[in-house]
């Protein structure tokens, strides 16, 4: 099969399952796909997302209770920055939405990798 065969045939088999992204702390359903590439998260991945989301949020929240006020504003501007960072690492956009398996993954990635830098301050 030739390499432009199979890309068509990519492009025009739906993903089954996948009609969600993740925006906001939530995932949210997606309209009817209106052309032959059909976008979109499984459920239970989406899901993965929020309770990693969760799991950064609660912990830079504890983070920035136990700093000096000096520290916070620094803690601030880093995170600020790491988030700025991802969103243009993963693709996810200024709007931080997620709807492909590769912003996913590259998502859940960073977001472990900055839980890990959290948990060592």
């Amino acid at each position: 099969m030739s390499l432009m065969l199979a890309l068509l045939l990519v492009q025009a088999t739906s993903y089954p399952g996948g009609d969600f992204l993740y925006a906001g702390g939530q995932c949210l359903e997606l309209g009817p796909q209106t052309g032959p590439v059909h976008w979109g998260l499984e459920r239970s991945e989406c899901i993965e997302l929020a309770k990693l989301d969760a799991q950064l949020n609660r912990i830079y929240r504890a983070k920035m209770k136990s700093q000096s006020a000096q520290r916070r504003s620094n803690l601030r501007k880093a995170q600020r920055a790491w988030l700025a960072t991802m969103n243009a690492t993963c693709g996810a956009g200024k709007d931080a939405e997620i709807i492909d398996e590769a912003a996913s993954t590259c998502f859940g990635t960073e977001v472990r990798k900055r839980i890990a830098q959290l948990r060592k301050l």
